[in-house]
């Protein structure tokens, strides 16, 4: 086990590495500083992807459009019960004897 005099050297470390890469925009930026480094490093990248991407005025113009991709399932709320119930049971079937005095309460609720 590090004593605690290891671990807050390695937290230094960590820190002072983080905040090197961070100010070079090597890692995802924090301050205004940290962002503007990463923008200088990295303009010519984002500029290429930015002109692979549709403009975003079009986009809006053209409305919503329906993904073909998407399947949109009905859930039959009874079927979904039944799986979380058996879920908390962890898959086990409910014994006999249980689902009996199961219904004998809910059959006794029923009737006035």
């Amino acid at each position: 086990m590090k004593q605690q005099s290891e671990l807050s050297e390695e937290g230094k470390i960590i820190s002072l590495l983080s905040a090197c890469l961070r100010a070079n925009g090597d890692l995802i930026p924090v301050t205004i500083e940290q962002v503007m480094a990463f923008e200088v490093k990295y303009q010519e990248d984002l500029n290429k992807a930015s002109a692979k991407l549709p403009d975003p005025y079009e986009l809006l113009a053209r409305g919503r459009k329906p993904n073909p991709d998407i399947v949109n399932v009905e859930i039959n709320r009874a079927v979904e019960t039944q799986y979380y119930s058996a879920a908390a049971r962890n898959g086990k079937e409910i014994p006999d004897e249980i689902r009996k005095k199961m219904n004998d309460d809910r059959n006794s609720k029923q009737k006035p």
